[in-house]
C-alpha cells in the first residue's frame, strides 16, 4: 500500500459512521460527487476563511517541532482545544457564532483552574475527523498548502506563516495570556492570509471564480446561470440545479412514508434533466428509473435497501423494510433532518472565494 493510499484511508480525515448526515437513498452522496465536480478545492464543511486560517497556523506550530505525522496531529489536537477554549470564554473571538466542539469547551473553560493547557482532553467526541483538521486537511491539499503524502505545509505555506513560526507560551491559569496571544496572532496575520489564500482559490478554480464573479456572488443557488462559464463543467453545472431541487423533493417524499405513516406516493417530483452519461453506478441508475414516474412504495425501499447495502449497514438500520407484501417503517432509525450539502457546495464557494473587500 502506498503512502497516499495510507493516508487517504486515515480515520482522522473521515467523520464516525454515526456522525454522518443521514442519507437513506444516497442523494447527499449523489450531490457531493456532482460538488467534487464542481467545486474541487472544498467540502461541505469548509466554511470560515477564519477557520482555514487558525487551521494553517495551528499545522505550522504543530508541524515544525514535529517530522512525523502522529505527533504533529496530537500536537495539533492539543492546540486545536487551547484556542477553542479561548474562544468558547471570549466568544467575540470567533465572532459570536457557534463552532464544533463549543459544549465540552465551555466545560473545560469553566472549570475551577482554568485555562489549563496539560492534560489534553478532546473537545469533541473525535476531534481528529469532526475538528479543525478533518475540515481542512483535504481542501488544503487540494490547494497544494499541506502535503500530498504527509502532513507538512508545502513551501508555499511556510512563506505564508513566515511571522508565526515561534508559537505562544500559555501559562496556566492565565486567560488573559491567553486571549492576548491568540488576538496578537489573528490580527496580525488574517488580513495578509484572507489575500493569499482568495488568490490561490481563484488560481485553483478559475472559471468558478469568474462565474461567480459574473452572478455578483449571488448567495442563492444558481449553478444553472453558471454552466455556459464554466467550459466543460457546464453540463454538470446545469444538472445540478436540477438535481438539487428534485433531490430535497424525493427526500420530503420518503420523510412522508417513514415518519407520517403515507401509504401512497401521491406527489413526485420530475426531474427536467437526465444525469449525464458520465455519472454512472446504481444510485444513477436509480435517479435515471425514476426521475419523472413514482416508484411505488415497494420499488421506493428496495432503493433504501441498496443504499444501505452498500454502505454495508444491515437490516437493523433500515428505516423502511417490506416483508410479505407489506410495507414496515422504523422511525427510530431515522431522522427528518437533511445534511447541508444541497447546494452542490454553492454556498460554500461564495463563503470561501468571495473577497473580503465585498464581504
Amino acid at each position: 500500500m502506498t503512502a497516499s493510499v495510507r493516508l487517504a484511508n486515515l480515520f482522522w480525515t473521515t467523520p464516525e459512521r454515526n456522525n454522518n448526515p443521514p442519507d437513506p437513498l444516497g442523494l447527499d452522496a449523489m450531490r457531493e460527487e456532482l460538488s467534487n465536480r464542481l467545486v474541487p478545492c472544498l467540502t461541505g464543511r469548509t466554511i470560515s476563511v477564519k477557520d482555514a486560517f487558525w487551521t494553517l497556523i495551528l499545522l505550522r506550530w504543530s508541524t515544525i517541532p514535529f517530522k512525523n505525522d502522529p505527533d504533529a496531529v496530537r500536537n495539533f489536537l492539543s492546540w486545536e482545544r487551547c484556542l477553542k477554549l479561548t474562544w468558547a470564554k471570549f466568544p467575540k473571538m470567533h465572532d459570536g457564532k457557534s463552532f464544533d466542539g463549543i459544549e465540552l469547551s465551555r466545560k473545560q473553560s469553566d472549570e475551577e483552574d482554568a485555562p489549563q493547557k496539560k492534560p489534553y482532553r478532546p473537545v469533541l467526541h473525535n476531534q481528529r475527523s469532526q475538528g479543525l483538521l478533518g475540515v481542512h486537511l483535504q481542501p488544503f491539499r487540494s490547494l497544494d498548502i499541506v502535503e500530498r503524502e504527509r502532513i507538512m505545509l508545502t513551501d508555499s505555506a511556510l512563506v505564508w506563516t513566515e511571522g508565526t513560526n515561534k508559537p505562544p507560551r500559555l501559562s496556566n491559569g492565565d486567560w488573559s495570556q491567553w486571549r492576548v496571544s491568540f488576538e496578537q496572532v489573528c490580527s496580525a496575520n488574517l488580513a495578509s492570509f484572507r489575500r493569499k489564500f482568495h488568490e490561490r482559490l481563484k488560481l485553483k478554480m478559475p472559471e468558478l471564480y469568474c462565474a461567480m464573479e459574473r452572478l455578483n456572488w449571488s448567495e442563492k443557488e444558481a449553478w444553472n446561470d453558471a454552466a455556459p462559464l464554466l467550459g466543460s463543467n457546464g453540463p454538470t453545472s446545469s444538472f445540478a440545479h436540477e438535481f438539487c431541487r428534485w433531490s430535497h423533493e424525493v427526500r420530503k417524499v420518503f420523510n412522508s412514508v417513514v415518519f407520517d405513516g403515507k401509504s401512497s406516493i401521491d406527489s413526485w417530483p420530475v426531474l427536467k434533466m437526465l444525469p449525464t452519461k458520465d455519472l454512472m453506478g446504481t444510485r444513477w441508475d436509480s435517479v435515471r428509473a425514476f426521475a419523472s414516474r413514482p416508484p411505488t412504495l415497494r420499488e421506493l425501499c428496495d432503493w433504501h435497501e441498496r443504499e444501505f447495502r452498500a454502505r454495508r449497514r444491515g437490516e437493523s438500520d433500515l428505516w423502511l423494510s417490506f416483508s410479505d407484501g407489506k410495507l414496515y417503517t422504523h422511525q427510530y432509525n431515522g431522522s427528518r433532518s437533511e445534511s447541508t450539502l444541497g447546494d452542490c457546495r454553492w454556498s460554500n464557494a461564495v463563503m470561501m472565494m468571495k473577497r473580503n473587500d465585498l464581504l
